[in-house]
């Protein structure tokens, strides 16, 4: 009787042991987590930062009192081109996005040209421009594409522009003039996450004729100085 017993326990757990390993077998592995999908609407205010070349095309007609204009003095440059922006979008309906954006460009570009005579007295005699700084404000059109966005605009810029006029020997003269540009660019930003963009972005400025007055010994006085600038730079920015 008691051997019959043991055999009668044995035999359960022996049939227990496959219904505990099909019970283990059909539960399922846990699910993995689902990334945050970036939400495509372009809604919202935006901070950003850009850097990259610049190249300037300039001329320079120098005008001495009383008498006619000379030729103009073409002066070329480039450089870097950097500076930040503050900007809001706000998205339609159907997926087009209307912006405006304020931006502070800065350029370190020296453009500086010989003067040949007879526009200058004596030989040696050199131009030189330099931005002192620069204000913008833009509006702006593009298009959701999901992360990425399309986009072109349109505004204004002014830049106070330093000019100094330099002859050997009798040292250098300079005036402050600032310019007003109309301005075009264009660009694409592509949404790294919620928050973060990426971009490249393309802008051109034509910029206005201003006079500058130089005054020293031997200097011509006057002159009409006037330039376009084109630049080609990356963006990151954050949007709130």
């Amino acid at each position: 009787m008691k051997k019959f017993l043991v055999a009668c326990v044995t035999a359960a757990a022996c049939c227990n042991v496959p219904a505990r390993a099909a019970d283990m077998a059909v539960k399922a592995p846990p699910a993995p987590p689902v990334p945050a999908a970036v939400v495509s609407n372009w809604t919202g205010f935006y901070v950003g930062g850009f850097a990259g070349e610049t190249w300037v095309n300039g001329s320079y007609t120098p005008t001495p009192p009383g008498g006619p204009a000379f030729a103009a003095i073409s002066t070329r440059a480039s450089g870097f081109l950097g500076g930040g922006y503050l900007g809001y979008d706000y998205e339609l309906a159907n997926k087009f996005v209307l912006g405006v954006r304020a931006t502070v460009p800065f350029a370190s570009v020296n453009q500086t040209s010989a003067i040949p005579p007879p526009a200058a007295q004596i030989s040696g005699v050199t131009l030189n421009y330099k931005a002192q700084r620069a204000v913008g404000v833009n509006g702006l059109i593009g298009y959701d594409m999901g992360r990425w966005l399309p986009y072109v605009g349109t505004g204004a810029i002014w830049v106070t522009d330093q000019a100094t006029l330099t002859v050997p020997k009798f040292g250098s003269a300079s005036n402050t003039q600032q310019h007003t540009a109309w301005n075009v660019l264009a660009g694409v930003k592509y949404a790294l996450t919620r928050n973060w963009a990426v971009g490249v972005q393309y802008n051109y400025a034509a910029f206005n004729t201003k006079t500058y007055y130089l005054t020293s010994p031997l200097l011509i006085q006057a002159g009409n100085a006037n330039f376009s600038q084109d630049g080609l730079v990356g963006t990151l920015e954050y949007r709130f």
